[in-house]
C-alpha cells in the first residue's frame, strides 16, 4: 500500500464515532443489511425493524467510515469491551471458538479492562465492487483479483479497511486496550498481513459466520511489526503517531 494511495483517503472518507445515536443506528442497519440479508448468518425475523444488535452492543465501542461523495455508510465496525456488570464475562472468541491452552491462558494472563473484542467487521455493498468482493463482509479480494480492476477501484477498497483499523486502533487507545481478539476470514487474514498487519491465530477453524479462525494480538507487539514492515500504514493506522497503543 502506498503513501499516495494513503493520502486519497480523506478525499472519499471520514471517521466517524458511531457512538452518536443516529449514527449507531446506521451501523446496526448495514450490520443487518450484511450479516442477515446478504449472508444469512443470522434471522432476518429477529430484527423487524432492520436494525441487527446483540447483548455486547451494550459495553461496546462503535465506528463508521462515512463516504463523503455520495453521503452514505461505507463501512463499519465495532470493539467489545469487558462487561462492566460482569467483568469475566467471556468474549465470543471464549464462547464460540477453541482456543489452544497456551494461548487461553496468556488471555487470561490480562486485566480484562485491557481486552477487546473486533467485531461485526462489515463494508455495505455497494463499496465491495466486485463479484467476488460481494461474497465476503470485508470487502477485501484476493490481489490476483485486484490486479484486474482499474486503478481508482484498487485505491478504494483497501482504504475502507485500513479506515477501520484505523478506527480500532483510535479505539483501542482510548480504551486502553493492550490485547485485541478477532475472529477472521483466512483471506483476510492473509491479505492484512500483506499490508503488514499480522494476527497470531490462536486455535482451529469454526464456522462461525463463517468459516474463520481465532486470533490475537498484543497491541505493543502489533504495532511494532506493523511499523517495521510497512511503515506507511503504521503512519496511516495511528494518524501520524497520534494514537498509539501500550
Amino acid at each position: 500500500m502506498s503513501s499516495d494511495c494513503l493520502s486519497t483517503f480523506a478525499q472519499y472518507f471520514t471517521i466517524l464515532s458511531a457512538d452518536d445515536p443516529d449514527l449507531l443506528r446506521q451501523t446496526m442497519a448495514l450490520r443487518y443489511q450484511v450479516y442477515c440479508v446478504e449472508h444469512g448468518f443470522d434471522d432476518t425475523e429477529k430484527y423487524p425493524d432492520g436494525l441487527e444488535s446483540d447483548q455486547y452492543d451494550r459495553h461496546s465501542t462503535h465506528s463508521g467510515l462515512w463516504h463523503e461523495p455520495s453521503h452514505k455508510l461505507a463501512a463499519a465496525v465495532r470493539l467489545i469491551l469487558a462487561n462492566p456488570e460482569n467483568p469475566d464475562q467471556p468474549f465470543p472468541m471464549e464462547k464460540e471458538c477453541v482456543i489452544e491452552p497456551g494461548y487461553r491462558t496468556l488471555i487470561e494472563s490480562y486485566p480484562r479492562h485491557e481486552i477487546a473484542e473486533i467485531s461485526r467487521f462489515a463494508v455495505a455493498r455497494q463499496f465491495r465492487r466486485r463479484a467476488k468482493e460481494a461474497e465476503t463482509v470485508h470487502g477485501i479480494v484476493e490481489q490476483i483479483e485486484m490486479d484486474r480492476q482499474l486503478e481508482e477501484e484498487r485505491r478504494v477498497v483497501p482504504q475502507i479497511t485500513l479506515g477501520l483499523f484505523q478506527a480500532i486502533v483510535a479505539m483501542s487507545v482510548e480504551n486502553g486496550i493492550r490485547l485485541g481478539l478477532a475472529v477472521m476470514e483466512p483471506r483476510l487474514i492473509r491479505l492484512l498481513g500483506g499490508f503488514g498487519i499480522v494476527f497470531t491465530p490462536v486455535g482451529p477453524m469454526v464456522d462461525y459466520h463463517g468459516r474463520r479462525i481465532p486470533c490475537i494480538a498484543k497491541a505493543g507487539e502489533f504495532m511494532n511489526l506493523i511499523k517495521g514492515r510497512n511503515p506507511d500504514v503504521w503512519d496511516f493506522i495511528t494518524v501520524h503517531g497520534q494514537n498509539v497503543p501500550d
